[in-house]
């Protein structure tokens, strides 16, 4: 017995290839230490990439930190202190104003990483070898 076109089993079969995919909510992304990325709402996938972008900056600002001697600023560590200090009101706004829990947990942290960031710098600044920096989610 033979099929015809649009009846029987191929009917579903082509309403299902004609749906579009869905997206999930979030993506699951592993950090270079293998610690999961907070699932944060699709509509603030661009805010959690700026904020990724944040602790990125806080990473380098810190290695540059640590290959500082006490006493020495260098126009690099200078560029990236102005650029955090920029950028410090905006986590601090996403604190304040937004509802999700994982990216405002995030900015939390990103915020105490910008302030220890910060520290370390007028250590350098004045002569102290700065403590040893340990990002938030490491703690």
């Amino acid at each position: 017995m033979q099929q015809q076109s649009g009846q029987g089993e191929s009917q579903p079969s082509a309403a299902r290839q004609s749906q579009p995919a869905q997206k999930p909510a979030a993506s699951n992304k592993s950090d270079k230490k293998g610690n999961e990325a907070p699932q944060v709402a699709s509509k603030y996938a661009k805010l959690m990439n700026d904020m990724n972008q944040v602790k990125g900056n806080i990473n380098f600002t810190n290695e540059v930190i640590d290959q500082s001697e006490p006493g020495e600023v260098n126009e690099t560590l200078k560029d990236m202190h102005r650029a955090l200090k920029k950028v410090e009101p905006k986590v601090q706004g996403v604190i304040t104003q937004v509802e999700d829990e994982a990216l405002v947990h995030a900015c939390i942290i990103i915020n105490d990483d910008i302030q220890k960031t910060f520290k370390r710098i007028k250590q350098i600044q004045k002569g102290h070898k700065p403590e040893i920096f340990k990002p938030g989610e490491s703690m």
